[in-house]
């Protein structure tokens, strides 16, 4: 199971960022569902991950970048886009 974890640009005093990681990543949907009734962005709007961390996960999984683009070509992304 997926583990998220909430990483701060700079450290917030009193503030206790740690969250159940795993509990985060399972209710991710419906979070998002209560973000979007309330008018609020949802939490993975802010979720992102460096360049190095995606090739390490790649590379451990014996695929790279040009391997994972030819599996999804760019095209079938821009077909979903809406005027």
């Amino acid at each position: 199971m997926p583990s998220f974890c909430i990483v701060l640009e700079k450290k917030i005093p009193h503030l206790d960022a740690y969250v159940n990681g795993e509990l985060l990543a399972k209710k991710g949907g419906f979070l998002e569902s209560v973000a979007r009734k309330i008018g609020v962005t949802p939490l993975f709007s802010f979720f992102s991950v460096s360049p190095s961390e995606v090739n390490s996960f790649l590379d451990a999984h014996g695929e790279s970048i040009e391997t994972m683009a030819s599996h999804f070509p760019p095209k079938d992304g821009l077909a979903l886009k809406r005027d």
